[in-house]
């Protein structure tokens, strides 16, 4: 289970918020075997950062995201967790990392707005569901925000499989 926050606050969600009766009910339950040596996988997360006003020289877009590109290849990482990714910022990515799938709505819904996407890479996995919610008191309905948030904030899920195990996370 992928655990975001809700919010600004650290604090794990409570019982009885929407977003956590939706976990503990089991919608993505958490593999109840140990973990061997032979199970373990590489999760990496990276906040791509948006451009904005003050994004100059060595700050912008194409910069970074050779480097970004380059910093999730060679990290070898099976599923990589992204913030801040607008449409425009998730092409560039998904072009320039072949051999990865990437999945997610964008924080107003669709392919709009700023993403919170998981990519997977596509050598040993698939990809067997995945979800965007909202964290908001209508987790499902789209654009929804919490009570004092200006923006409306995501999460993504997702469960893959690896096919040489057969084991899904």
């Amino acid at each position: 289970m992928l655990y975001c926050p809700y919010g600004r606050s650290s604090a794990p969600p409570r019982a009885g918020t929407p977003y956590f009766s939706r976990f503990s009910k089991g919608a993505f339950p958490m593999p109840s075997a140990a973990v061997g040596s032979t199970d373990l996988f590489k999760i990496l997360t990276f906040n791509v950062r948006r451009d904005g006003w003050f994004s100059r020289g060595v700050n912008t877009w194409p910069i970074r995201q050779q480097l970004i590109s380059r910093v999730i290849r060679e990290s070898g990482a099976v599923v990589v967790g992204v913030q801040e990714l607008l449409p425009q910022m998730r092409d560039d990515v998904q072009h320039s990392l072949c051999g990865y799938s990437i999945f997610g709505l964008g924080r107003i819904g669709g392919p709009l707005g700023e993403h919170s996407d998981i990519l997977i890479k596509d050598d040993d996995t698939e990809v067997l569901r995945h979800e965007t919610f909202w964290l908001s008191k209508h987790p499902d309905v789209c654009a929804t925000r919490a009570y004092y948030s200006f923006f409306p904030r995501i999460c993504t899920v997702g469960e893959i499989r690896f096919r040489s195990t057969g084991r899904s996370v």
